[in-house]
């Protein structure tokens, strides 16, 4: 964890460190970082590297490791950290300040704590008001204000559970073929509505706009907003105006990635490039950080989505492999996008038994038995991989797995687009015969990239060009 961690520091929080050590005599503890910093593997720094023995470097790794996070928590920048302060000082405030003076305070950090909606935290200040209170008329105005604030605190965090329970059915939605998975979702949408009821907070509207857009993008063939006669733009313009009116309230502010992703989809959904390019250029801006937040969105899909802007520029490519996060082990979802991105950056560049490699390790990780749509995507994948690798035995013995799973497969309508002719494709490579099998492969390679583009497409962004079909041709 600790080297993982290293590798991810900024450069101004690792140059920092290195001049404390520098500053204060930790020649070690500098040449640890360093290692660390350099090192593919965290097994390979060991205490003999630094000369030392095993009790002595584990002790200073833990040094480290406290050094490290002191860094981080010291350059976290939070907009509320002054309030968050007084927040902690309330015991003090209303036990060793005269009343007046504690009132006055107190009625301070209510009217920020109210711009900022933060109900958890104006629940602390009511009950302190309703204390200092206690002998007068005002204590049943604070206790129900008191109470009020707790109720909306719980909506709050009812509505993170509810659209992180919606991100995730509607990911699983994504890769099964479990057809009652958008009734699920709607009733998740429906929630989130009942919910903005309790009280008019822009984050219960924020989290409603981000399920709304998602599943009218990722889930309704119709594109439409479930409940709603908005538009999948007017709601984006609704959710862009709220993180506009919270520009630096950290609730709304890490959303903007979010809302950056969702109007890139919806642009490169119709086909409107100049559109979908400004907001994908905020995302790169950004480093990719919305990957970050798969939490709050299927954010992961993007890789997908954008893969053709990415793999056309070298240097874009190559940052881009370097800040794709390492996934939560349990979420399938992000795990399996990221591996199709790094296989079809491989396949892109002609590196097919890396492409393989990448595909194969995936299927070894991940159990795959309960989202057949994933299994269908990677395992065909890594046939025309290992075909173009001339790898024609292993690719055999993929092709037969995922024609007997599809063989299988009841409801053939959820069947992604583009399947048949991946399938059609791979039969004509592996079993054709006819003279003019060159030419109908020719063919089925035209069908495949023909159906790359539009909603439910299978590996839409794997695209058949010279290189893969020449080393396809080789074979016949």
């Amino acid at each position: 964890m600790l080297h993982k961690v290293i590798l991810q520091l900024d450069p101004d929080i690792f140059g920092k460190l290195k001049e404390d050590f520098t500053a204060n005599r930790g020649e070690k503890m500098l040449q640890l970082l360093e290692l660390y910093r350099a090192a593919k593997t965290e097994e390979e720094i060991t205490h003999k590297l630094l000369d030392i023995n095993t009790s002595s470097f584990y002790t200073l790794k833990s040094r480290l490791q406290d050094k490290i996070q002191r860094a981080l928590f010291t350059n976290a920048n939070d907009v509320y950290a002054d309030l968050l302060k007084n927040l902690a000082g309330i015991p003090y405030i209303i036990n060793n300040t005269p009343r007046e003076s504690a009132i006055l305070l107190l009625n301070y950090l209510e009217e920020e704590l109210k711009k900022a909606d933060q109900p958890g935290e104006l629940a602390q200040v009511y009950g302190a008001l309703k204390r200092l209170h206690s002998r007068n008329d005002q204590y049943y105005h604070y206790e129900q204000l008191y109470n009020k604030n707790i109720a909306y605190f719980l909506a709050i965090e009812k509505a993170e559970e509810v659209l992180s329970h919606f991100v995730r059915e509607c990911t699983l939605h994504a890769n099964t073929h479990n057809g009652t998975g958008d009734v699920i979702l709607r009733l998740y949408v429906k929630e989130l509505h009942n919910l903005g009821r309790v009280y008019d907070s822009p984050r219960l509207k924020m989290y409603r706009y981000i399920a709304e857009v998602t599943y009218a993008l990722f889930v309704d063939e119709n594109r439409e907003i479930p409940g709603s006669d908005d538009t999948i733009e007017e709601t984006l313009a609704k959710l862009s105006g709220i993180i506009e009116e919270h520009a630096e309230d950290m609730n709304y502010k890490y959303v903007r990635d979010i809302w950056a992703y969702l109007s890139f989809e919806y642009y490169s959904s119709l086909g409107l490039v100049k559109n979908a390019t400004q907001y994908f250029d905020m995302l790169v801006a950004n480093q990719f950080r919305v990957l970050y937040r798969t939490h709050r969105s299927n954010t992961t899909h993007v890789l997908l989505s954008a893969f053709d802007r990415i793999v056309a520029d070298k240097e874009l490519t190559k940052s881009v492999l370097s800040w794709i996060p390492e996934p939560d082990e349990c979420n399938y979802y992000a795990r399996i996008n990221i591996a199709l991105f790094r296989a079809g950056v491989e396949f892109e560049n002609g590196n097919f038994s890396a492409a393989a490699a990448v595909l194969n390790d995936t299927l070894n990780d991940i159990s795959l038995k309960p989202i057949l749509i994933a299994e269908y995507n990677i395992k065909l994948f890594l046939v025309m991989c290992l075909l173009c690798a001339e790898k024609t035995d292993q690719a055999e013995i993929q092709f037969r797995s995922i024609s007997r799973k599809l063989t299988a497969v009841e409801n053939k309508e959820r069947l992604h687009t583009g399947v048949n002719e991946w399938m059609n494709l791979v039969k004509l490579v592996l079993t054709g015969k006819s003279a003019d099998r060159k030419s109908r492969i020719a063919e089925a390679v035209e069908q495949v990239n023909k159906v790359r583009k539009g909603s439910n497409v299978l590996l839409p962004h794997i695209r058949l060009k010279e290189n893969s079909v020449v080393a396809l041709t080789k074979l016949l």
